[in-house]
């Protein structure tokens, strides 16, 4: 990346001419470095008028590049990639959006992204900016948001002064379809009492270390009951902190053990470097697999609760991702639906297929439940789409008409931890028409096939932002063999709105969780996240 220097005006440089010269050749590497301390939205403290050029810069301080995303009216955006060499906090690189004029003078703006390099930045007009960050869940475990889908999408839009030179954040543009988000006002927190520390025998304490099947003495170093429930922290004698400042936190090779009437079984064991720390409600569990070996939490599981697991509510949630997505159960849909996490698409990343045909939440997005009663399975979902184009008889397959995608995938292997192989096939498509009289009309379009699916039916109906979908379909819809485990599905919605042609695809890739209960037991998390499907059954 060259640098050329162009106008010399700077605000934190002396009057010298030749330190105004070396400002300029240092200005985009050493910018960087300021900006990481400014909040969002300051200005960033290199030369104004400096030359941005599209490409790497190499020294041997620093490596960095310049890369321009957009120009749009009399600005551009660049995105500034300044690489810190060896990794100063966890971070290895700063990331900086900047501005530009139409001929690369820098402006002075800065806005801080993410160092993953997810971020999608685009203009939605001359002045305005949306950035879309996607971070994905963190190295430790399966289930970093308790059983919900790890993945966050965050949406800002920003707004670039009439000079370009400086960024701040939209409260009122960054906001939702806010009517879609209906939040149940959270339950008060119970309260939590002290679990009993009754004396452990050493009958109790011998069965225990067989359970753990050390090849080291293992000791109490915590225990606590609840009703007819005890839990044991086990751990080698020779690594126990005594430190009184971490009474609550134990770190090595761990072993949980249940302790039920006459039942003394082992829960779990955790690796050499795990630790557990303790909270009124939850036991901690973190491990150093975090980005750059950092400790990242990686398992909750209940005190309050002995022997499962401690996963977020599901009655309410909101997320944008379905990898994983706990299918819950109740004795009517309406029952089940009420405890069911609510999954939304209302992003550009939410976009697979024609994102130049996208014009916002109002032309398409997607909300949706899938929940269980018996063998039976109902998605209800609520699309926005301010033109609604159904089905007709003489539309063909229906496919340039306004319709939901459902994509059964056959695992790749049989394992429940693999979430979506790149190798996996498809076990049947499914295409939901709006037909006339407000019922669906499935279709298998597996292959290059067009025929009527009997066994899922649904309804449809308008709504004021668009159209609602509910359709039931039998579990072996999603299966090849029981009992069902899990399940790889893909839900879409598709908009056709000129000249009956499909113009965009949204949705999500869900990795369906069919739990016996929630929050699951610590023995049947274990096994279905890290053994194999067979030895679930």
């Amino acid at each position: 990346m060259r640098v050329e220097h162009h106008d010399r005006r700077t605000r934190n440089t002396g009057t010298k001419r030749h330190w105004a010269v070396v400002l300029g050749a240092l200005a985009l590497w050493l910018g960087p470095r300021a900006w990481a301390q400014p909040g969002p939205g300051e200005e960033g403290t290199y030369l104004v008028g400096t030359v941005l050029v599209e490409g790497p810069l190499h020294t041997d301080d620093v490596m960095g590049s310049a890369h321009r995303i957009a120009c749009e009216g009399r600005f551009c955006l660049w995105r500034i990639i300044e690489e810190m060499g060896p990794c100063a906090s966890y971070r290895c690189a700063n990331v900086v959006l900047t501005t530009s004029d139409l001929k690369g003078h820098a402006l002075g703006a800065s806005w801080s992204l993410s160092e993953s390099g997810e971020d999608f930045v685009r203009f939605l007009g001359p002045r305005q900016v949306e950035v879309l960050s996607r971070r994905f869940p963190g190295y430790a475990g399966p289930d970093p948001d308790r059983g919900l889908d790890g993945m966050n999408i965050s949406r800002q839009v920003l707004k670039l002064s009439a000079d370009g030179r400086k960024l701040t954040r939209d409260a009122e543009a960054s906001r939702g379809p806010e009517w879609r988000y209906r939040r149940v006002p959270p339950a008060e927190a119970p309260q939590v009492t002290p679990g009993e520390r009754r004396p452990v025998s050493e009958s109790v304490l011998a069965q225990a270390r067989t359970a753990c099947e050390a090849n080291t003495t293992m000791l109490p170093w915590h225990h606590e009951c609840r009703g007819k429930s005890c839990m044991l922290i086990l751990g080698a004698a020779d690594e126990r902190n005594d430190n009184p400042e971490e009474k609550d936190r134990f770190c090595g090779s761990l072993c949980f053990v249940l302790v039920k009437g006459s039942e003394v079984r082992r829960l779990y064991t955790f690796d050499s470097d795990d630790c557990v720390t303790l909270t009124p409600s939850e036991y901690v569990v973190s491990s150093n697999t975090g980005p750059y070996g950092s400790r990242e939490d990686g398992k909750w599981i209940s005190r309050v609760r002995p022997g499962y697991m401690s996963f977020n509510d599901t009655a309410g949630a909101h997320v944008r991702g379905a990898n994983p997505y706990p299918v819950r159960e109740a004795k009517t849909f309406e029952a089940a639906r009420a405890l069911a996490p609510t999954v939304h698409a209302d992003t550009l990343l939410h976009v697979t297929w024609g994102q130049k045909g996208w014009r916002g939440t109002a032309d398409l997005s997607l909300a949706w439940q899938m929940v269980r009663v018996g063998e039976q399975l109902q998605l209800h979902a609520e699309v926005d789409d301010d033109v609604v184009v159904p089905f007709s008889a003489d539309a063909g397959t229906g496919v340039h008409s306004d319709h939901l995608e459902l994509t059964v995938w056959r695992p790749a292997r049989d394992e429940p931890s693999v979430r979506m192989a790149p190798d996996r096939t498809v076990l049947r498509k499914l295409g939901v028409l709006l037909a006339e009289g407000g019922q669906v009309q499935v279709r298998l379009w597996t292959g290059s096939g067009d025929a009527p699916y009997a066994p899922v039916q649904g309804t449809w109906s308008r709504s004021e932002w668009g159209y609602s979908v509910d359709v039931t379909l039998p579990l072996d819809v999603l299966q090849e063999s029981k009992p069902l485990v899990g399940a790889m599905l893909t839900v879409m919605a598709s908009d056709a709105d000129a000249g009956r042609k499909q113009e965009s695809l949204m949705g999500h890739e869900a990795l369906l969780r069919f739990w016996t209960e929630w929050p699951p037991s610590l023995d049947e998390y274990r096994i279905r996240t890290e053994g194999s499907l067979e030895a679930g059954r």
